[in-house]
């Protein structure tokens, strides 16, 4: 406790961190350590110097984006990245970028149109058939608060369209997923997700403990024109979509207060896309609150 910081050096590369990066504190507490998480920060701070730059992680702004705690930002430097915050509208995707993530927006991204010449859409393009990675967070909240019609016409080019169904009233909403028995908390919303039995998805999360808890998840499909391949994925032209996480059968999606559709086979809740062509990779997830 006598010292404030910690130097890492390795030729003229150094890297310096607080004496708190070593521990986790609660929100409410930033004095008192909760646990020691010593052997992550120097695994990074390590690699940080031997590699020189660590990659840059963008997330995006000015589409309402918002962080109910940083969790996922924490994770993502304890992966290794330096974190960034990027206005797609005003400027290009940086050429450092090695991940870029939109978290849980409420407003569209911009396309070419009528009236204006800005594309966030044209700039993501061209960042993706660079072999760029693209990580969305979703819930059944979020594309249920306003037309997304440019957001989700990007994602369903990569195998992802989440679902939605359009009441007597007219409007549409998202699934909210519910699975009562496989649920975490009495309204049935909160649900356990299961690893796939088979897939390559299979073999991504072997290592993963088989319960994942994602609250307010909606349901991804697959778009058309993905269709199953040898391995159980599912394939359109250069881009397989693999499923990660899936509800347990039997989950049901709600929408106003009542069951629209049920699973036997499990709702899509995280997936990744992959394309041979340009090395892309995009991951969403069905639920902002697993982050």
């Amino acid at each position: 406790t006598s010292a404030d910081a910690v130097v890492f050096a390795y030729g003229e590369e150094f890297s310096t961190c607080a004496l708190e990066d070593f521990f986790v504190f609660s929100a409410a507490d930033t004095t008192t350590p909760l646990a020691y998480c010593g052997e992550k920060r120097f695994a990074v701070a390590m690699k940080t110097v031997v590699d020189g730059d660590a990659p840059a992680c963008y997330f995006t702004l000015n589409h309402g984006e918002s962080f109910p705690d940083y969790s996922l930002m924490f994770a993502l430097a304890d992966a290794g990245y330096r974190i960034n915050y990027l206005d797609a509208l005003s400027f290009d995707i940086p050429e450092d970028c090695k991940l870029l993530v939109t978290f849980n927006p409420t407003r569209d991204f911009t396309d070419e149109d009528g009236v204006s010449g800005y594309s966030e859409v044209k700039k993501l393009e061209n960042y993706m058939a660079n072999g760029g990675a693209y990580m969305v967070f979703a819930s059944a909240d979020t594309f249920a608060a306003g037309s997304f019609d440019n957001l989700e016409g990007y994602l369903d080019a990569w195998g992802v369209r989440s679902d939605h169904h359009t009441g007597e009233d007219g409007i549409e909403q998202c699934f909210s997923i519910k699975d009562p028995g496989h649920a975490l908390t009495p309204d049935g919303y909160t649900i356990l997700a299961k690893i796939p039995e088979d897939g390559s998805g299979a073999a991504i999360m072997a290592d993963i403990p088989d319960t994942v808890r994602l609250g307010n998840a909606t349901g991804i499909s697959p778009a058309e024109g993905f269709t199953a391949n040898a391995d159980g994925d599912l394939q359109k032209d250069s881009r397989t979509r693999i499923s990660l996480l899936t509800s347990f059968p039997g989950a049901e999606a709600w929408v106003g207060g009542r069951a629209v559709d049920r699973t036997e086979t499990g709702y899509d809740l995280v997936t990744l896309t992959r394309d041979t062509a340009s090395g892309g990779h995009v991951w969403v997830c069905a639920s902002v609150d697993f982050a």
